[in-house]
């Protein structure tokens, strides 16, 4: 909401906002929530999702992993 983004905006921070190795990151809004996706080199393969209201508080909700599909050899 605009009221928790300008009370974060006051609020004072300190860098890292996500906490850890976060390199690269892409954010996407949705209605009053954010989402962010980071790469990953120590939980290969593997994608962390975060979500935030307020840009500053993040939170982990999950990982995307990517499903990988063999051909079966025809006989």
């Amino acid at each position: 909401s605009q009221a928790a983004f300008a009370l974060a905006s006051l609020t004072p921070y300190h860098n890292p906002i996500i906490s850890g190795f976060a390199p690269d990151p892409s954010c996407v809004r949705v209605e009053d929530q954010y989402f962010c996706v980071s790469s990953s080199f120590s939980a290969f393969p593997g994608i962390p999702v975060y979500t935030s209201r307020d840009l500053v508080q993040w939170q982990q909700i999950g990982a995307w992993e990517p499903t990988i599909v063999r051909e079966r050899k025809k006989s």
